[in-house]
């Protein structure tokens, strides 16, 4: 990029007209600039799809919504701000690039072997992948304020019913269905069906069946709303409802992935230890999986939703099928992580019926206002990222909260868990960290309703996340998992008051893409 262009990217107003032009005008000139290096190392050669993708990849899609956006007489200041923050990281990456080229390359379009390998020169490897890579979070994070733009600015009316699926489950010789549970007692069964494309040609292909309580004439509503999510969201792709003895939700397994679990199996059967901290998972693949746990909940809040039933058990994970060897089976490497268990998914307009839920193993994950049999307000955004803070505390111990107890009261981990309440108790943690911040008294430690008051487990939590945490995971982690559990109590900054959990939803979305999303990206 020579002088004249950088200075015309310096002096570019990013909220004002053109800025799509200037900036595709940007990224045609890195690409060619690129290609016109004699002997350009590969790394060089990998910056040419920071210009691919703002001169004619979906970031420039992007880039011209947001000009659009800043013509708006209603775009909300916070939007507004953000998008000029996602522009301006941008922009210093493209000087960034520019630097970089005029260190390394000659007059003569060629770079010198001796420029590559003398001090300081041998830094632009650095450089080099620290642009690529901040760019590529620079981008995720800018197309995620673009769905919280889109979400603002378009008509969010709910999508008709969807019709029956034509499903019809393949069938083994015995005349039985040909799909298995996914695990005991789950929500979940997997296994191959017979459906209908687009075009109304019988197919064969694998699906996730989710047997559900919504209420019957309630299914083809919720169908039809997951239906919209065709993109890898962190939803799979529903294919629309079934009924045989009772209503089920059939949902499209990704190509290339069958290896599947849910979070709380998956922490269970490689528990942390002194010997392996983290089941043995590097700390990275674990952030990592906590960054696209969160990214999900932000697209079901940008689709107008909530979910309400957020929990370990709830959160499915699928591996490549392409794993050769029982660690790559149970790695988190290219785990993708999806949202199950619709029962309870409502549009944030819609008025909750207020009703609580008696179970505590589920009211471990419920904000203390939404536990009971009369919760104290109504379900909103806020409760469902208060459920994902207790999730990301549990990744980051890499341990469940609640355990099975044994023949002798001892705690274990069962991997083939019922979740027969009876059988089931609070961590050795937990019950520690509530004695010791004398939340309970010694003759409570098994007292099942003293340790699972709402008040009291939120406290325990929060204690939990402030002086165990940080020596599994850090304290910028714990930080997050802090913003989440205390984000009705001001844990995602002043900016958010109560009133815009029910009213605002853009700027608690942008706050929590900030605080939670984007901070958990840039750990890893």
């Amino acid at each position: 990029m020579g002088p004249e262009l950088s200075l015309a990217v310096v002096g570019v107003v990013l909220a004002g007209p053109g800025i799509a032009v200037a900036f595709g005008d940007f990224g045609t000139y890195v690409v060619k600039r690129i290609q016109t290096i004699k002997n350009a190392p590969d790394l060089i050669i990998q910056l040419q799809k920071v210009g691919r993708a703002i001169c004619d990849g979906r970031l420039r899609s992007c880039i011209d919504i947001a000009e659009h956006a800043f013509s708006l007489e209603d775009l909300d200041p916070a939007l507004h701000a953000d998008l000029v923050r996602g522009l301006e990281q941008m922009r210093e990456e493209l000087l960034n690039i520019d630097t970089l080229l005029r260190r390394l390359v000659e007059e003569d379009g060629s770079i010198r072997r001796a420029k590559l390998m003398l001090p300081p020169r041998w830094t632009w490897r650095i450089d080099a992948k620290r642009i690529i890579k901040k760019f590529d979070k620079i981008q995720n994070n800018f197309q995620l304020t673009i769905t919280i733009a889109e979400a603002r600015h378009r008509s969010l009316s709910v999508p008709g019913p969807l019709p029956m699926t034509k499903f019809k489950p393949r069938l083994k010789p015995d005349g039985e269905a040909d799909y298995t549970i996914l695990e005991e007692n789950s929500h979940l069964w997997q296994g191959w069906a017979e459906v209908r494309d687009e075009k109304g040609q019988a197919i064969s292909t694998r699906v996730f069946v989710e047997r559900t309580e919504i209420p019957n004439a309630e299914t083809p509503n919720v169908a039809g709303r997951l239906t919209k999510h065709q993109q890898d969201t962190g939803i799979l792709k529903c294919l629309g409802y079934s009924q045989d003895e009772e209503l089920h939700l059939v949902f499209q397994v990704p190509e290339g992935f069958g290896d599947a679990s849910t979070l709380r199996q998956t922490i269970l059967q490689s528990p942390s230890s002194e010997q392996g901290p983290g089941g043995g998972h590097a700390l990275e693949h674990r952030i990592r999986l906590a960054h696209i746990i969160s990214e999900s909940l932000l697209f079901v809040h940008n689709a107008d939703f909530v979910h309400k039933n957020i929990r370990l058990d709830t959160i499915l994970l699928l591996r490549p099928e392409s794993a050769s060897s029982p660690d790559q089976t149970r790695s988190l490497v290219s785990a993708k992580a999806y949202l199950t268990y619709w029962t309870m998914l409502r549009k944030m307009t819609d008025l909750s019926s207020r009703r609580g839920d008696l179970s505590w193993l589920r009211g471990i994950y419920q904000h203390p206002q939404r536990q009971g049999l009369q919760p104290q307000q109504r379900y909103h955004i806020g409760h469902d990222i208060y459920s994902l803070g207790v999730c990301l505390l549990e990744i980051g111990l890499w341990e469940t909260l609640s355990v099975t107890k044994g023949e002798t009261d001892a705690l274990l981990v069962d991997v083939h868990d019922s979740y027969d309440v009876s059988e089931q108790t609070m961590s050795e943690l937990y019950r520690n960290m509530a004695l010791s911040q004398q939340l309970i008294g010694s003759d409570e430690i098994d007292s099942i309703d003293a340790l699972t008051e709402p008040a009291t487990v939120k406290k325990v939590l929060v204690a939990i996340a402030q002086h165990a945490l940080p020596q599994r995971l850090g304290t910028e982690y714990a930080k997050i998992v802090l913003a989440c559990l205390t984000s009705l109590e001001g844990g995602l900054g002043e900016e958010i008051s109560d009133l815009d959990f029910a009213q605002n939803s853009t700027a608690v979305a942008l706050r929590f893409k900030l605080l939670v999303v984007e901070a958990l990206a840039n750990m890893y």
